[in-house]
């Protein structure tokens, strides 16, 4: 299979139907984005010292705009650029859990607290979904190079 030079859109039901999903999906994560930034503004008003708030809700924000991409590119018909669109996606996913732990470990580094359960999990969680995710992704990178051959 050579590479495309060009792109078109499918015509396909089943694509049609997973970008209004899709799209759900980012607004569901916009919002759970925007919750966590009234939160840490809360913290932030209380005289907590932390990291500014917008920090927070930053790597999510990234998520749910990456929700939207890989909708639209999900109506995309040649599989080579739809599987590219998925590795860059589930890249940034994975980038952002790292930046997501990254902030939740100075956060509690900064006021000199314990973890407790719940911060330990989401560090544990925020570590693992890289991996979790890169491993599809690795697949499907190395398929799409195969088939170029």
């Amino acid at each position: 299979m050579e590479k495309p030079t060009t792109f078109t859109i499918t015509t396909f039901w089943l694509d049609w139907l997973l970008l209004p999903i899709m799209l759900i999906l980012g607004w569901l994560t916009l919002r759970w984005a925007l919750g966590d930034l009234r939160k840490a503004s809360k913290l932030e008003k209380e005289k907590v010292e932390s990291l500014p708030a917008w920090t927070i809700s930053f790597p999510l924000m990234i998520c749910a705009a990456s929700w939207v991409v890989l909708g639209f590119a999900s109506l995309i018909k040649e599989e080579y650029w739809e599987h590219r669109v998925w590795c860059i996606v589930l890249a940034i996913w994975s980038f952002c859990a790292l930046i997501g732990a990254g902030l939740i470990l100075i956060n509690f580094l900064k006021r000199q607290s314990s973890f407790g359960t719940g911060g330990l999990l989401n560090l544990i969680g925020l570590m693992l979904l890289p991996i979790i995710v890169c491993i599809p992704g690795m697949i499907m990178c190395y398929r799409i190079k195969r088939l170029l051959k």
